[in-house]
């Protein structure tokens, strides 16, 4: 199925959709959102659980895009016939990312192989690699960070805590996936959105682009995109208007993503609010009812005018 999608990729980098437009039309697209990788319920994925959803997407003419381009309506990748749906994950949290090593070479925060470290086949990058084929040198999936916990929770046995400074471990995970995946904000301490005032979430929008600066260096430019700790509820006006003003030595936030459980209306035919964005939450809990929305809601299926076209 990986070796279909590198080929339609292919196809699609090289003709293009330059002399076609896409037509008008109703259906809800989803904007999936996971969490941990494990066997509880809530919050929670198993490995199968999630490597069986990608299968599913590959084998029923989904096609993924980024966020960006959700927010910025650009679905011109989208292969005519084909479903465009969102992925990403929240919190970096246990499982997403992990390196393959025995546990005696974790020691402060070092991994021995660390120039050339395994992934770990089970872990959420490691599926994602095995199912999704890069576009543009990047799969599209964004990991949205926070750091009320040491993002990717593997670091000489620390999960939790205040430790997430100059970590060689999370800074060479965070240049991996900023490279090879997409990264978001997901604030630091992850508050409750709702019940943050406008100056301490913008206070924590500052704080995360600072110490993402450390780890990435320049490549922070590459992180625009937003999710809500707990979703945003209804967006507070002056919230909103704060994330659109936002400025951090000249990064923006183009659109934020809230935790509402629904699929989002298409922003080609709907007009809504690119700092409002619906994802629905997946787990072992409700795996089987995402699967009914995905057969049964009407989704927003890419059809393709010609230019010129009297249709």
């Amino acid at each position: 199925m990986k070796k279909y999608f590198f080929i339609l990729l292919l196809c699609v980098s090289l003709y293009g959709y330059s002399n076609s437009t896409i037509k008008s039309s109703n259906g809800k697209i989803p904007v999936l959102c996971f969490h941990i990788i494990g066997d509880g319920e809530r919050y929670e994925i198993s490995p199968d659980n999630f490597e069986k959803l990608l299968i599913y997407l590959n084998k029923n003419n989904f096609f993924v895009i980024s966020d960006k381009e959700f927010i910025n309506k650009d679905f011109s990748q989208v292969p005519n016939g084909f479903k465009p749906i969102v992925l990403g994950s929240d919190d970096a949290s246990e499982g997403n990312f992990i390196y393959k090593t025995d546990d005696n070479d974790i020691l402060n925060g070092r991994i021995s192989n660390l120039d050339n470290p395994e992934i770990d086949e089970k872990s959420m990058v490691g599926i994602l690699k095995r199912n999704l084929a890069p576009r543009d040198g990047k799969i599209n999936f964004t990991f949205y960070v926070s750091f009320n916990g040491i993002p990717f929770r593997q670091s000489g046995g620390e999960s939790f805590g205040s430790n997430y400074r100059n970590n060689p471990i999370v800074a060479n995970k965070f240049n991996y996936i900023i490279d090879n995946f997409i990264l978001g904000i997901h604030t630091v301490n992850h508050p409750v959105t709702k019940d943050t005032s406008v100056s301490d979430f913008k206070n924590e929008l500052v704080l995360f682009y600072e110490i993402m600066e450390t780890y990435v260096g320049e490549k922070y430019k590459m992180i625009d995109t937003l999710a809500y700790p707990y979703g945003c509820a209804d967006l507070k006006p002056e919230m909103q208007q704060m994330i659109e003003d936002f400025n951090y030595k000249g990064q923006t936030i183009i659109g934020g993503f809230d935790f509402d459980g629904y699929f989002s209306k298409s922003p080609l035919t709907n007009n809504i609010n690119k700092y409002d964005i619906s994802r629905l939450g997946v787990d072992n809990y409700n795996i089987d009812k995402v699967y009914g929305f995905l057969e049964n809601v009407k989704l927003f299926v890419v059809e393709r005018v010609e230019n010129g076209s009297d249709s």
